[in-house]
């Protein structure tokens, strides 16, 4: 279609005539793309589910699937500078070479699209929309175009002008809350998918029934060995569900692995003690702990924080968890507005000691809470929009993520603690404070240098 001004749609409700739908996950423009493996369009899958039921065929164009064995391709595409400092932008994601060899089959076949669904996760990824729509347009120029997701909603003047789509949904999609991921839609189906509840109104049941048909399905090549939950706060606002699935996991002896993606609290583990064997016993591999961004930047509010680390990593060792693993992971957030970066620096060190594990999450501010003139792909929380208003520099906020990357430091995978009791933690700690460290300064304690190197034998060589 292709008009100038695209209609804005809020909470959209999907027409329920039978006819060919083209769903388009899109590359992703960054300057890093973390749990890549972990990536996968929920939305758009939740809504195939939704069509298909309604008499659809369906189709999807997904520029970040990758066949078993093979890596996400990546490809620069610029270079930003922060502070002096130089950052690759790159683009991740199948070639469009491929996406427009994929769109020409479809017409080959004869198979055109009535509707076209592109999925948007956040904002400033709003380049790879953008040239999704361009490539679609090129094929089929009269197929309507629907965009969807936090980009028309959190930035529909920005989506109205760059986008080049005829319909922005601003709000949700109707009817796909609890719906299954339609994972059919890939010739090659992938090993790890999401559970998701959404709702109070879907039955344990249901949820089981979605489960066992994922690892225990007719055709070996369409089993499913890794999972996570969608919902935020899985434990507190679907108790019943996310139980019943794991009992049964025990129950049945499943083979599967789960991962805790940022959706488990450690208060959830101080106020029922037994969880962390329920997890371990249903196949939680990794625990990774939700960062801090709901909690004030207050002395208390950290303190009852690490107080709650501390209950939670006692709960899950003693359940058989390894300590000091990437099996139990802290996080923190980075980058909010009005925070003392040295104040998180603090808090990190400590929470590295108790938890055993740290992950540093950017926080991602909406369009709203920004510069208006800052460019939208530049309000990505990876770059700290907000760190000249906190009084720092991009720069120190890349010192941050070196730090977390040392307390992270590992030995025959253990992480070494910092903040221990050992003779080496105090040394090392001694060492810091006193700058032990550094070479002499003035000319009665110089020395000559002597370079060289060690040989295979561990025999000094003078070079």
């Amino acid at each position: 279609m292709g008009s100038n001004v695209p209609l804005r749609v809020y909470d959209y409700v999907p027409e329920t005539y039978p006819r060919r739908v083209l769903l388009c996950n899109p590359p992703i423009y960054d300057t890093r793309f973390p749990w890549a493996r972990f990536q996968q369009p929920v939305t758009l899958l939740q809504l195939s589910t939704l069509l298909k039921r309604l008499g659809c065929d369906v189709r999807i164009l997904d520029a970040l699937h990758t066949e078993p064995n093979t890596t996400l391709h990546r490809r620069r595409m610029r270079v930003l500078t922060r502070d002096d400092i130089p950052l690759n932008w790159w683009r991740f994601g199948r070639l469009p070479s491929e996406l427009a060899a994929q769109l020409i089959a479809f017409k080959r076949e004869a198979w055109q699209p009535d509707e076209v669904y592109i999925g948007s996760f956040t904002t400033f990824w709003w380049e790879g929309v953008a040239e999704t729509v361009a490539l679609v347009r090129k094929q089929f120029p009269h197929t309507r175009v629907i965009l969807f997701g936090a980009y028309p909603t959190l930035a529909p003047d920005h989506a109205t002008q760059q986008s080049g789509a005829d319909v922005l949904i601003t709000g949700q999609i109707e009817g796909l809350a609890g719906l299954p991921l339609d994972l059919s839609l890939y010739t090659s189906l992938p090993t790890f998918t999401y559970l998701s509840i959404d709702t109070e109104l879907r039955s344990a049941q249901d949820l089981i029934e979605e489960f066992f048909m994922r690892v225990t399905p007719s055709r070996k090549s369409e089993r499913v060995w890794q999972m996570a939950f969608t919902d935020h706060d899985v434990v507190r606002r679907f108790p019943t569900q996310f139980r019943a699935v794991l009992e049964k996991c025990i129950d049945h002896k499943c083979k599967v692995s789960f991962y805790a993606l940022g959706n488990l609290h450690p208060r959830d583990l101080v106020e029922d003690p037994e969880l962390a064997s329920l997890l371990l016993r249903a196949g939680f591999k990794q625990l990774v702990f939700a960062d801090d961004r709901h909690l004030p930047l207050s002395d208390d509010a950290r303190e009852a924080l690490l107080e709650d680390y501390r209950h939670a990593i006692e709960h899950c060792v003693a359940a058989g968890y390894p300590e000091r693993t990437e099996a139990l992971v802290g996080s923190v957030c980075l980058g909010r507005c009005g925070e003392d970066p040295g104040e998180v620096v603090a808090f990190m060190t400590r929470l590295a000691h108790v938890a055993g594990s740290l992950m540093v999450v950017p926080y991602q501010p909406t369009p709203s809470e920004c510069d208006q003139e800052l460019p939208l792909e530049l309000q990505n929380g990876k770059l700290f929009p907000f760190a000249s208003g906190n009084g720092s520099y991009f720069r120190e906020y890349q010192d941050i993520l070196g730090l977390a990357a040392v307390l992270n430091s590992k030995h025959r995978s253990h992480t070494f603690d910092f903040s221990g009791n050992g003779l080496i933690s105090r040394l090392v700690r001694e060492s810091l404070v006193t700058e032990s460290w550094r070479p002499p300064s003035t000319e009665e304690n110089a020395r000559p240098v002597t370079i060289g190197w060690f040989n295979k034998e561990g025999k000094w060589v003078r070079s």
